[in-house]
């Protein structure tokens, strides 16, 4: 006889609730009885007497590392800015992708597409963040700062870079314009370059080319904390509790291709992605793009990032090709 598995689960490991259900994850991320961590550094500073200064102040300007009134003041901001510099975003992604598929062979086997598909990605939140396509390497893990599996080393480093790279922008609000510079680079390349393996993997290229929406999501976990108790999915969830959502149960979820992107985006929540009309626009400049330069495309190989916590990160994305 076939048990259905619990909605959520208590690890006993974590100290948290753990969430594998679309529907219920879904509840969590409207309901008010849950915010989003609170990302304090102050702990680590004291022990190992190590200033994260410039790791704070990346936080401080991350809407979805935020509630209440700094929460609207920081959304509302970054909304502008991206609004403002959408097209001019889009068009450099689209012009970064098409330099690098035409400098292509005409053929190949076994190679690396993730360049081909991260590098338009990182050049065009350089425009998000007002820096005429400056040189910043290795700010794609910028994120990370609020992943709390890091290991001490990665933040100590994280801090030094983020220092050098303020320092480099000069000017009030280097904070601000990192936080622009980072925000949705690793939600948006993991979710693309995972939507771009699935779909070859189990479909076609054909089909590739006829995607408007993304199909899968390449956010692994977020993580909500409870503030007051309350009952969800039939668990008594008591304040304090914290609960890890495992966003790939939206990848499943029988619902349209448009529904299930709007999961992707945590639509329809406080925090919904800001990002949403970049990213899809990059991903109908990437479909179009391939169909009109490649006969065939097929992937041959591909990992992920284990050290990642938060994303599904590509390390490579092997594949044959005919222009």
């Amino acid at each position: 006889m076939m048990t259905t598995a619990p909605a959520m689960v208590w690890s006993q490991q974590h100290k948290k609730w753990h969430c594998h259900d679309n529907q219920v994850i879904a509840e969590v991320l409207r309901s008010e009885q849950f915010v989003v961590p609170a990302y304090d550094y102050r702990p680590l500073e004291a022990k190992f007497s190590q200033s994260f200064s410039h790791t704070k102040a990346l936080i401080a300007h991350l809407p979805l590392a935020l509630e209440g009134r700094a929460h609207g003041l920081a959304r509302r901001r970054m909304q502008r800015d991206l609004k403002l510099r959408h097209k001019a975003a889009v068009a450099v992604f689209e012009q970064v992708l098409e330099q690098h598929i035409t400098a292509l062979p005409d053929a190949a086997e076994g190679f690396d597409f993730k360049p081909i598909l991260l590098q338009p990605i990182l050049e065009s939140n350089w425009v998000f963040a007002g820096l005429n396509r400056q040189h910043f390497p290795g700010y794609q893990d910028l994120t990370q700062v609020l992943d709390d599996a890091q290991p001490l080393k990665a933040r100590f480093a994280r801090e030094r870079r983020l220092q050098e790279f303020a320092e480099k922008m000069g000017g009030d609000d280097a904070a601000y314009r990192l936080a622009l510079l980072s925000v949705g680079v690793n939600a948006l390349s993991s979710t693309l370059m995972h939507s771009f393996i699935k779909v070859l993997v189990n479909e076609s290229f054909d089909q590739l080319q006829q995607k408007k929406y993304f199909t899968n999501i390449g956010l692994k976990q977020i993580e909500r904390v409870c503030v007051r108790d309350t009952t969800i999915a039939g668990r008594h969830i008591c304040e304090g509790d914290r609960m890890r959502l495992y966003l790939e149960a939206f990848d499943t979820a029988k619902v349209t291709d448009a529904e299930k992107n709007k999961s992707f985006f945590l639509a329809g929540t406080p925090h919904a992605c800001l990002g949403m009309r970049y990213s899809l626009a990059a991903w109908n400049s990437l479909t179009t793009m391939l169909s009109k330069s490649f006969r065939c495309i097929t992937v041959v190989g591909f990992d992920f990032d284990t050290s990642d916590g938060i994303f599904l990160s590509p390390s490579f994305v092997n594949v044959d090709f005919k222009k």
